[in-house]
């Protein structure tokens, strides 16, 4: 199969996997896509494989970059996903090269690993949903920023199976247009739910106990890069000292040291996504879609990994992509 046939067949399964599964997670979609290449791979050799799997990645994120058909895709934690996928596959090939393994031998672990790594998505979540669990308590006020199922699982658990009475106060997070979803899901099932205007989380969070939001990639320092506000809110937070968290899975670790926003720039997607605000030849739109939140802000993070203050990411980065 030739490098433009071999383009063409991957797009295609990559947009047909994000379309039939619309609630897939980012790492989910990468996992499958990267496990679908060893599968089908004709490489003999882990040279060639190895160049194969890093030209998908490549691939798949230009795309992710460019084609508005995968706009439920975020750029950095797909980004992400990819290359903590890469770093389990490398422990395989180095296991191989020291080893007299056979090459087909070597393929089945790696669909073995692939195969563990995509079933344990769900207990990835679950246990980041139990450590973040734990500081929940009856009568909690929590501020949401940005649109995240896992947090949205978090807070219905504590209300329907704890019996936790849970309040949550969910901004607008413009340019967002999925918070009325979580609004309206936390309603149903029975949490107090508030949608405030973006300006209004200085006014609000004296109110509130804990601030809860996800993020799009954890980056060296254990900082994160999340929905465009969240350092506004988190600034607020620790003013105001309310606790910060953040519920992340490991596959959302990058290899970043962000040092300015406008380092961001370079993580944007190619087209607008800015059809809800005013267009004038008078002014032109900066319509950034995240922003990044300094360590300093950040209470805890929880993850699959455990609950982690933000300086301790360091030390799971490194063992992640040096064991």
């Amino acid at each position: 199969m030739d490098s433009a046939e071999f383009k063409e067949q991957l797009l295609e399964e990559f947009k047909k996997q994000v379309k039939s599964d619309p609630n897939a997670s980012e790492s989910d979609i990468a996992i499958r896509m990267m496990s679908s290449v060893i599968d089908k791979s004709s490489e003999r050799t882990v040279q060639g494989l190895s160049l194969e799997l890093k030209e998908t990645k490549e691939i798949l994120i230009a795309a992710t970059r460019s084609d508005k058909s995968l706009a439920n895709l975020n750029l950095l934690s797909f980004q992400a996903a990819c290359e903590i996928f890469l770093v389990h596959v490398n422990r395989q090939f180095r296991r191989f090269q020291s080893s007299r393994m056979e090459f087909d031998k070597l393929r089945t672990n790696l669909q073995e690993t692939a195969s563990n790594l995509a079933y344990g998505s769900l207990e990835r979540r679950d246990a980041i949903e139990k450590q973040a669990l734990r500081f929940m308590r009856d009568g909690i006020r929590v501020l949401v920023h940005g649109y995240s199922p896992l947090i949205e699982s978090i807070l219905i658990t504590a209300s329907e199976e704890k019996s936790l009475n849970v309040t949550a106060y969910v901004t607008e997070s413009r340019p967002n247009n999925e918070i009325s979803h979580l609004c309206e899901s936390l309603s149903k099932a029975g949490i107090e739910t508030f949608m405030i205007p973006d300006n209004a989380i200085a006014y609000i969070m004296e109110s509130i106990d804990i601030v809860v939001v996800d993020s799009e990639a954890v980056v060296e320092n254990g900082g994160i890069i999340n929905t465009v506000g969240t350092l506004a809110v988190a600034i607020c937070a620790k003013n105001f000292s309310k606790p910060f968290y953040v519920v992340t899975e490991s596959f959302k670790f990058a290899r970043l040291f962000p040092l300015t926003q406008g380092d961001l720039k370079a993580y944007r997607k190619d087209y607008d996504q800015d059809e809800d605000f005013p267009k004038s030849e008078e002014f032109k739109l900066e319509l950034p879609t995240s922003d990044y939140t300094p360590p300093e802000y950040i209470t805890l993070l929880f993850t699959d990994l455990g609950t982690l203050t933000p300086s301790a990411v360091s030390d799971e980065l490194i063992q992640l992509f040096t064991n």
